[in-house]
């Protein structure tokens, strides 16, 4: 069972939201996932930031890979910046930090994890583990305020 519990330190107003998903690999695994999220108003599409946490050889992250670049998903997110960041890695992402130190910054603690980030940098939403595709799609339309095409 995947659990991870995820706070948000500047947003009092932050919400949980339980999902409860049953994928089928090779028998059923059941997976507990907490989305932590606060309304975000009057934040344009264009302005969001998708931080993609993975792992190279992480079986849930390629198949987060194969959603994220599934049609209907791109379509919705198609006025949205979706940066990969690799838990490990080395590049230089977000000016002078390395994807290492982003991680570290925002704390992941399994992948794939999105982190949904407003106009002022700010962390709105957080994605920890593999939702299927209806349901990421639902969070998104739902919850990410300035998202509505293709929804």
């Amino acid at each position: 069972m995947y659990r991870d519990t995820l706070f948000l330190n500047k947003n009092p107003l932050a919400h949980i939201l339980l999902f409860q998903g049953i994928m089928n690999m090779k028998g059923l695994v059941f997976a507990t996932i907490f989305i932590i999220f606060s309304s975000v108003s009057n934040t344009n599409a264009t302005e969001i930031k998708l931080l993609y946490f993975y792992i190279d050889g992480c079986s849930w992250c390629q198949k987060m890979d194969k959603m994220l670049e599934d049609s209907s998903i791109k379509r919705i997110l198609s006025n949205t910046t979706l940066i990969k960041v690799k838990v490990n890695g080395k590049k230089i992402i977000d000016g002078d930090k390395t994807e290492e130190q982003l991680a570290k910054q925002y704390n992941i603690k399994g992948v794939p994890t999105i982190v949904f980030l407003d106009s002022r940098g700010e962390e709105f939403l957080r994605v920890p583990g593999l939702l299927s595709k209806k349901d990421f799609r639902d969070v998104l339309c739902n919850y990410v305020s300035g998202i509505k095409k293709g929804c």
